[in-house]
């Protein structure tokens, strides 16, 4: 009886209400949104790689070498160090090896009947590889999966893509055009967040048919290359720590001579670490790999939410209790208790939130696949038990929270100044209400800044001169292909094409992080190692980069194509050459001419924008990985098409694929673009919350007010007069707001910039323009309510 008549009470309220209702329901269902999928997300970067069995136990070999004054750090090793711990330590309970075809520079094809594909997600892995990472089979066995050098493990969504209805097993495919690879297990799909992920698994063993490579087989008994992934099984954390203490005097006695120099050291990361932990050169990973720093700060931007939403829900809760204060005198003079008035008011609160959390979750199954994608995250939002956890436990704090304060203050509500009719609310409940909406102008204010910070940097990251003319270069795979061979009879075949320009070679995708290579310089007798450039005779004009001194390679000529070397400005300035031209420089590892510098480029940024431009050497080479079409601005999709036929023309096997080269750069800021958005939406969600809450706030809060405003007019304040007063209170609000605010932001988005280095400065009109924004929205949410409530006939107030 007592529940019931607490729920008729509850429905009695909301509809008496309405607009109270809507305001609640609205603040609620928003932030419960935000903060369940927000958590959903943060849960699946923690779980990464946790539906592995047992993944307590399974640790990667990672590797660091100084090579020429160069720190490098990879997840890679050699391929001789898993059977090597194997022999030597019991703990290690299996291992296996992999090695993933994408940092071959080099996309192999696969054809079942005459569908070819080009793929990227292809690894190689030992017999071992599901003793590791347990996988779930829908067809095959785990055990003999990849038994032969002949075989391959693919997904459901290649067999799919492939075989169509029909069953994979036992089928076979083409790989490389040339070798033929037996079905011989088929997985379902890795779920998202797992850093081990493929859609085709090919044994190990097939090392001779790796197309390009052509290595021999005992190159996996080797500690010279050093391009494999190793993952053991280790028993116990003991038993891992020993492994790693015996790493120095295992390097000692296997790695040969020559590289001991080279200060090489081993480390064993846990699973667990992989993909939030790992920073390693060169973009060497299985995976795109998340970052921790990335995860705090989603907490943190949960946390602000969190604030804003039980900051609105306290404040909108203590009015309800301020417009029913009569009820709750009368329930106090018939003898009801302070913990049954809590209790009340704790019921009602929880009723509130339950409804605005089953409407939330409705929201996010609308609009949840929509938003993964416009944040590119790369994740699927599903109501499974983790999500329901989050959004009960979200739901009950907010219900705690924004009861606690109004259950106080229905307690302390005094009898008997309610019976007179006396009773005001006091400046105990508006230094309160002062407090609650200062907190909501610092989250917006910090908010709003951040917005702009980010979306700042990531504008001058894309726009910034990076010295190439990059958003008209069409770049080709042609590793694996026949073009190389025919590489001057398909350059002249594209410069026909009157939207061609220029055609020239280049050994990396540029924009990412790129090799090097040691070389013999004039006046230092030790070798010095540069980030290489391995190109064609026409690589310059082709990227649009400029020459500050000496000149070009000259086509067919057979010095510069064995001992020409063009360096950028960072290379002269590391050697202290003021004038480089002419000086001795050659490689110190193959065995070519004595060369020297025939030309110094303009410092161009090759790599990334987070990093300094390095020092440079650009050499002729094979044209056997990237061929560069800079085409005219402006120029149409539709040509390409002509571009293709000439591909077909000299590549029948592996189909046509291309990326113009800016696009590829904007990719390598995905993260600042993910960033910029997150901070944008939530910004827009937070002052939008702020205003619905405060429009509220202030309605209540006037409500209250009616009276002293009657007064005042009959006494002769004008309109102005009293909506002056009534803002006053509020400009003094978002003046301590934005002065705790901005000192924040300073503080957090300098240290966020310093980790570029190519970054803006943290420019006045960021503050100001958030200060104006959130100034501004406050002031025309403040004035919505005061000024009709200035214009009320104070005869009908004072008669009431």
């Amino acid at each position: 009886m007592y529940y019931n008549n607490n729920l008729r009470e509850f429905v009695r309220d909301a509809k008496n209400s309405l607009s109270l209702t809507t305001i609640k329901l609205v603040i609620l269902v928003t932030g419960f949104a935000a903060i369940v999928f927000a958590g959903s997300y943060i849960h699946a970067e923690l779980s990464y790689d946790k539906h592995f069995s047992e993944p307590e136990q399974i640790y990667r070999v990672t590797m660091s070498s100084e090579v020429g004054g160069l720190d490098n750090h990879t997840p890679t090793s050699y391929p001789a160090i898993g059977p090597a711990l194997k022999e030597r330590f019991q703990d290690v309970k299996t291992f296996t090896r992999v090695f993933s075809y994408k940092f071959a520079r080099f996309s192999p094809t696969f054809a079942y009947k005459d569908n070819v594909y080009v793929e990227d997600e292809v690894l190689f892995g030992d017999s071992t590889f599901f003793d590791v990472f347990n996988h779930e089979f829908a067809s095959g066995s785990p055990s003999q999966a990849l038994c032969h050098s002949g075989s391959v493990v693919i997904t459901q969504t290649i067999e799919k893509k492939y075989f169509g209805s029909e069953a994979a097993l036992g089928k076979q495919i083409i790989f490389n055009g040339t070798t033929p690879l037996e079905v011989t297990g088929v997985i379902k799909d890795p779920p998202a967040n797992t850093h081990v992920k493929f859609g085709f698994l090919i044994p190990l063993s097939a090392v001779e048919n790796w197309g390009p490579f052509k290595f021999p087989p005992e190159l996996l008994d080797q500690w010279v290359v050093d391009w494999f992934w190793t993952y053991l099984r280790i028993d116990s954390k003991q038993g891992a720590k020993t492994i790693a203490e015996s790493f120095p005097e295992l390097l000692q006695h296997y790695i040969p001579e020559e590289t001991k120099t080279n200060k090489i050291k081993l480390f064993l990361q846990p699973l667990a670490d992989v993909h939030l932990y790992s920073s390693f050169d060169y973009g060497t990973d299985l995976a795109a790999n998340g970052s921790i720093s990335d995860v705090y700060f989603l907490i943190l931007v949960c946390a602000i939410i969190f604030v804003i939403t039980c900051s609105n829900f306290i404040s909108i809760n203590i009015f309800s209790v301020v417009k029913k204060h009569k009820l709750f005198g009368v329930h106090k003079v018939l003898g009801a208790s302070g913990k049954t008035l809590g209790w009340k008011v704790f019921q009602h609160s929880l009723l509130f939130v339950g409804v605005a959390l089953v409407l939330a979750m409705v929201l996010l199954f609308s609009v949840a696949p929509m938003l993964s994608n416009y944040l590119m995250l790369g994740f699927t939002w599903e109501m499974n038990g983790v999500t329901a956890l989050i959004a009960l436990t979200v739901a009950f704090a907010v219900a705690v929270i924004g009861s606690i304060y109004p259950s106080v203050y229905a307690l302390t509500l005094p009898i008997a100044a309610i019976a007179k009719g006396t009773w005001s609310q006091g400046k105990q409940k508006a230094s309160f209400r002062k407090v609650m909406i200062g907190v909501q102008l610092v989250a917006s204010t910090f908010l709003v800044t951040a917005t702009l910070v980010v979306f700042n940097q990531l504008q001058f990251l894309k726009n910034k001169d990076t010295g190439i003319a990059k958003d008209e270069i069409l770049m080709l795979e042609v590793r694996g292909t026949a073009i190389p061979k025919q590489y001057q009879s398909f350059k002249n075949e594209l410069l026909r094409h009157s939207c061609v320009l220029n055609v020239s070679s280049v050994s990396e995708p540029i924009g990412r992080e790129v090799q090097f290579m040691s070389f013999k310089t004039e006046g230092n007798a030790e070798p010095r190692f540069f980030k290489i450039l391995n190109v064609s005779s026409d690589f310059i004009e082709t990227f649009g980069l400029e020459l500050v001194a000496g000149r070009d390679f000259i086509p067919h000529n057979y010095s510069d194509s064995v001992g020409g070397f063009i360096i950028n400005q960072a290379a002269a300035k590391a050697l202290g050459w003021t004038e480089p031209v002419g000086k001795e420089f050659s490689h110190a590892a193959l065995r070519k001419e004595q060369g020297s510098v025939i030309g110094v480029v303009k410092d161009f940024n090759f790599e990334p924008l987070h990093q300094v431009i390095d020092p440079l050497v650009i050499f002729i080479g094979s044209p056997a990985w990237y061929i560069s079409v800079r085409l005219e601005k402006g120029t149409q999709l539709s040509k390409i098409a002509d571009i293709e036929k000439t591909w077909t023309k000299f590549e029948n096997s592996k189909p046509f694929s291309f990326h113009f080269l800016g696009q590829a750069i904007e990719k390598t800021y995905q993260k600042e673009q993910r960033l910029s958005r997150i901070f944008a939406l939530i910004s827009i969600m937070s002052v939008l919350m702020s205003c619905i809450g405060l429009f509220g706030l202030i309605a209540f809060v006037l409500e209250g007010q009616f009276k002293e405003i009657a007064i005042r007019k009959v006494l002769g304040d004008s309109e102005l007069s009293i909506v002056q007063r009534f803002c006053r209170e509020y400009v003094l609000i978002t003046f301590a707001a934005l002065t705790i605010s901005i000192p924040l932001s300073l503080f957090v988005f300098n240290g966020w910039l310093d980790s570029f280095s190519y970054r803006i400065p943290m420019e006045w009109y960021f503050f100001a323009v958030s200060a104006v924004l959130i100034s501004a929205t406050l002031l025309i949410t403040v004035l919505l309510r005061v000024i009709p409530a200035s214009r009320i006939n104070p005869a009908k107030i004072l008669r009431e």
